[in-house]
Order: structure tokens, then C-alpha cells, then sequence
């Protein structure tokens, strides 16, 4: 598999950590989100398919609390819309904190918080197979992010 630009192919799939390929906020004031595609993704017969997407979000923490999750969106040519959450991996059970009273939520007037999220476009979005072009983007919290397009090709000997 080959996939371009190069930096796009160290995006560690399924964290949420900064990496190389992670997109910045385009100045102080900036409220929402960010992602990054590769311009191409070359796949050879019998690959498993992948397509990482490096994303950002820098957003004011909600008040009440949120659930609502996180989803990436990929629009194929026939302008067919394939969705899904971009969510930790399971990694077994944790024990979670303990209750808390939620927050005053004058408390959190200009409080935000910056987030990272690497997920695989062809996983998260059940794209099978994955051959075409897509226009990529990730909505959360009525926010919508900047439209990125990725080619995925069949690499032909």
C-alpha cells in the first residue's frame, strides 16, 4: 500500500495523540474542527484496505454534559453518504471514576478543550471496497469540519 503524502502513512490508526500528520489551529480564536486525508491511498490486490485520517478539534467544553458522538462522514462519487463514530477501541473493562455533581456551568464559561482523533476512514465508515473518491469530514456538537478528498486506486502490475 502506498499512501500519499507520506506522513499520512504514520498516523497511529484508533488513538486520539497528536502525531505528525495532526492538523493546527488556524490561529487563538479558532473554535472547531480540523482534518487531514491523504490525497491518494494506492492498494495492491489482497491488501487490507486502510485510510488514516488525522483530525484536531479545539472546542468549549459543553454545559450540561454532552454524548453525543463524534462521526466521520465520507461522501463517495455516486454522492452516496457513509457514516460512522469515531470512538475509542475497546480495550477491555475499566473501572470508571466515581460520580461527580456535574459542573456549575458558569464554571465553564471559556473553558475548552483540544482533542485528537486518528481513525481508519475504510474501518469506521464500513467502506468495502474502497476503491474511488471521497469527500471526508467529521461533525460533532453542530460543528462541521473543513472537506478534505482522498483517491483510493487499485495498484494494477
Amino acid at each position: 500500500m502506498e499512501i500519499d503524502p507520506p506522513d499520512m502513512a504514520q498516523v497511529p490508526l484508533d488513538t486520539f495523540a497528536r502525531n505528525a500528520a495532526t492538523p493546527s489551529a488556524p490561529d487563538a480564536s479558532f473554535r472547531g474542527l480540523i482534518v487531514r486525508v491523504p490525497t491518494e491511498v494506492r492498494i495492491d490486490a489482497g491488501e487490507e484496505p486502510v485510510i488514516p485520517i488525522a483530525g484536531f478539534g479545539l472546542l468549549d467544553v459543553p454545559s450540561p454534559p454532552t454524548d453525543e458522538p463524534m462521526l466521520l462522514i465520507a461522501v463517495d462519487e455516486a454522492g452516496d453518504e457513509h457514516q460512522g463514530v469515531i470512538a475509542p477501541v475497546d480495550e477491555g473493562p475499566v473501572i470508571p471514576p466515581p460520580a461527580l455533581p456535574p459542573p456549575d456551568p458558569a464554571d465553564l464559561v471559556g473553558v475548552f478543550v483540544e482533542s485528537y482523533f486518528n481513525p481508519d476512514l475504510v474501518a469506521t465508515c464500513s467502506l468495502a471496497p474502497p476503491f474511488g473518491r471521497y469527500r471526508v469530514r467529521v461533525e460533532y456538537r453542530g460543528f462541521v469540519s473543513n472537506e478534505e478528498e482522498v483517491a483510493v486506486v487499485d495498484i494494477v502490475p
